[in-house]
């Protein structure tokens, strides 16, 4: 049987992006979000202070400093056009 269950090493840095994100980026968003320029709403040490912790970097592939980890689900096969075509006609979308 496949376990699913997230490995105490997971669970940690779960726990770490939740406390990062109720103590750091939610008191800031609401500002940020009211700035009208949207150079003043990018919050480069909150970008900086993630990536210290490994939230910007998990992707990456362990030679270059990540955990190789992969953010994209796997796929069986490529997407094929018709079967969107055929669902766009099935509910009226004329986008197709």
């Amino acid at each position: 049987m496949f376990d699913i269950r997230l490995s105490d090493e997971q669970r940690q840095f779960q726990q770490l992006a939740r406390d990062f994100a109720q103590k750091e980026l939610k008191p800031k968003a609401m500002p940020l979000d009211r700035e009208p320029e949207w150079e003043k709403r990018i919050p480069w040490d909150l970008l900086k202070k993630g990536s210290e912790l490994g939230f910007r970097t998990f992707v990456l592939a362990e030679e270059n400093g990540g955990s190789g980890m992969s953010d994209q689900p796997a796929r069986s096969a490529p997407p094929t056009t018709s079967c969107s075509r055929r669902g766009a006609r099935a509910t009226g979308s004329r986008s197709a």
